[in-house]
């Protein structure tokens, strides 16, 4: 028994070592040239390596350049093992104002190798000032520039050897140590003979110091609101929910207008339209009790209590994070999004355990809840239909009553949906100047028509074969938006024809394409994988910016923080599954085989993150970031809620078959 034990610790030692060390590697045998930098503008910068041959594009690298008014690092690639004569850096390609902190050569970790003094820039062409401020350079580029260029002098030629900085295996052994630690402490903790069941008090009076500090978070941010030290923030749509919020319950624009109706439904409840701190109010509480309604199901589901511990505390701690804190004060969807989301996944574990006629009736109300928070959560409800239709043919493989419950849930999931889809196209507008207005996704569907149709060739001879009628006038709004011109594409008589088909034909001819192309579908919406992975685009976002006076960044090492934990996720996302396949088939498998189901479950949840994700990049362009965080969360949730099961199976299958079904 003690041998069986100590394989399974091998095993979670190497697996989880290993998928570290694969996410680790690229970056450290990787070499950049970091840039610390600011622009008064847009742009594209470059670097250009002098390897013998000259300046050429062949041996240069690009970054895009933000106009954030903060310093940001940039990365370029940097070639190793080879003499780098001359250096030449482009800040921009147009005019403008730049400032540089700091130029080093370093990894993909962002360890040093060599860093370069600010003196060593030298303007070349079309650089009017160039000064050296404190700590910074700060550089004005010719006002019709348009290919600005600074020299970094070189004293000798530049080498960079390929061997790894020495900090990288120390990297390593704190990792293997701190793996090899935590196995190791639960063992420890499996082999504990608890006869006066301390293990299970322990984890209670964490569990409800948990409670306690979330509750205090809340209570600290009422009052903070109650007081008006807490303000609420606006967006983009923010007047259209509030202006809903105030119609009367019988005017027919509040349950067809230009937003789904959840949102606006509640804002009323409290009065939102009066007072808006309200709103915020009742955005923040019901955060807190949806992620800590969530954490106790998921509670609720494992069996061993050190895994109920880490559970908690990683879910109901959610609100605290920088992000979430602040869209629970911003008047817009996204918090109520994130809430329901939360409530959703509860229900349908407390659904999966309990299969009974009331964990379906509430699985069923916070669904319909959920579907008309977003127009996108209705396709979370759609995807969820898979699982409950497998439920149904392994009840009627076993012969098991409760079918028809399941049918019915299956059912009613659909015709959420269709009732979502409906609403978008059949809302009642004040302001629609046309009936091709009176859809949600009209808009959005003339900024790609203009935005990734109409500058490609190949893409325009496809919808023109479609029906678009193109047209000079069409041509003309290429790279534009809806609203460019004072909404020009609304009221343009020469457009009115390519109004007509987009209304009719539009949706479905974008559609056809995506489909039966499917490297652009894919292709295209990687290209802006940050904001479709990080919480508003940001790498390093869980639990980094906190919700003060509570701090809880050790958390965020369970969470999606940059590239490289998304590489030891897929390792560890794919061991996890063939793990799950042996312990199946395995001797002890029919012991477990409802907690790997519910594993699979978890699995299915991460990867409807991908066609989601991907829908949602084309279904509108604009404010990508904002409209990708309730899948963020999501794929952030489910990541953990892997963890956690497969760590509760481990220990189960440490204790040889003790926990039974």
């Amino acid at each position: 028994m003690i041998a069986f034990r100590v394989i399974w610790m091998i095993i979670a030692v190497l697996v989880i070592f290993g998928a570290r060390v694969w996410s680790l590697y690229g970056d450290a045998h990787t070499k950049y040239m970091q840039i610390s930098m600011k622009s008064s503008v847009p742009g594209i910068a470059q670097i250009f390596y002098d390897i013998g041959q000259g300046f050429t594009e062949k041996s240069q690298s690009t970054a895009a350049i933000y106009a954030n008014g903060e310093f940001s690092e940039y990365k370029f690639s940097f070639p190793d093992n080879k003499k780098i004569l001359n250096l030449r850096f482009d800040p921009l390609t147009s005019s403008g104002h730049v400032e540089i902190r700091q130029i080093r050569i370093t990894d993909g970790l962002g360890n040093t190798f060599l860093g370069f003094h600010l003196n060593q820039l030298v303007p070349a062409n079309q650089i009017s000032r160039l000064d050296i401020i404190n700590d910074h350079i700060s550089i004005d580029i010719d006002t019709n520039a348009n290919d600005p260029q600074i020299y970094i002098r070189l004293e000798k030629p530049l080498q960079i050897p390929p061997e790894v900085h020495p900090s990288y295996h120390k990297t390593l052994f704190l990792s293997f140590s701190v793996i090899l630690l935590s196995v190791l402490l639960m063992y420890l903790w499996v082999n504990w003979n608890d006869e006066k069941n301390i293990k299970k008090w322990i984890c209670y009076g964490l569990i409800s110091m948990g409670f306690a500090i979330v509750t205090f978070y809340c209570l600290q941010t009422c009052l903070g609101i109650f007081n008006r030290s807490i303000q609420p923030f606006g967006g983009g749509d923010t007047e259209v929910f509030i202006h809903m919020a105030a119609l009367k319950w019988t005017n027919p624009y509040f349950y067809h207008g230009l937003r789904p109706l959840t949102v606006p439904l509640l804002y009323s409840l409290v009065n939102g339209a009066e007072n808006m701190h309200n709103i915020i109010i009742m955005q923040t509480i019901i955060s807190c009790v949806s992620w800590i309604f969530l954490a106790l199901m998921v509670v609720y589901f494992l069996k061993d209590y050190l895994v109920k511990v880490f559970a908690f505390f990683l879910i109901a701690f959610i609100p605290l994070n920088g992000f979430i804190h602040h869209y629970n004060l911003v008047i817009l969807s996204e918090s109520l999004s994130f809430s329901f989301f939360a409530v959703f996944l509860g229900s349908c574990l407390l659904y999966y355990n309990k299969r009974s006629l009331l964990s379906v009736i509430f699985l069923a109300i916070v669904a319909l809840i959920f579907a008309f928070t977003r127009d996108t959560d209705a396709y979370r409800v759609l995807l969820m239909t898979l699982p409950i239709l497998l439920l149904i043919v392994q009840q009627i493989r076993n012969k098991a009553r409760g079918v028809m419950r399941h049918a019915v849930l299956f059912i009613i999931f659909i015709l959420i949906f269709i009732g979502s889809n409906y609403s978008t196209s059949n809302i009642h507008c004040r302001d629609c100047t046309t009936s091709y207005m009176n859809a949600r996704w009209y808009m959005p569907m003339m900024n790609n028509i203009f935005q990734r149709i109409l500058p490609f060739e190949d893409r325009v001879k496809y919808f023109e074969d479609h029906g678009l009628p193109v047209t000079p006038a069409l041509m003309a709004m290429k790279y534009k938006f809806a609203s460019s011109n004072n909404w020009q594409s609304a009221f343009d008589p020469k457009l009115a024809a390519q109004r007509e088909w987009n209304y009719l034909h539009g949706r479905q001819t974008y559609m056809k394409y995506l489909i039966t192309h499917p490297k652009y579908s894919f292709s295209s919406a990687f290209d802006y994988k940050d904001p479709l992975l990080y919480l508003d685009g940001t790498p390093n976002a869980w639990f980094h910016e906190m919700v003060q006076p509570i701090d809880a960044r050790i958390l965020s090492v369970f969470f999606l923080n940059d590239d490289r934990d998304l590489k030891m996720f897929l390792v560890l996302f794919l061991s996890s599954l063939i793990l799950v396949l042996i312990i199946y088939v395995g001797r002890h498998g029919k012991d477990v085989e409802g907690h790997i189901m519910a594993i699979l479950l978890v699995c299915y949840i991460i990867l409807i993150t991908i066609p989601l994700g991907i829908l949602i990049f084309h279904g509108d362009l604009m404010d990508l970031a904002r409209h990708s965080l309730t899948n963020i969360i999501q794929l952030n949730l489910g990541f953990v809620l892997l963890y956690l099961f497969m760590a509760d199976l481990w220990m189960m299958k440490m204790r040889m078959g003790a926990v039974k079904k």
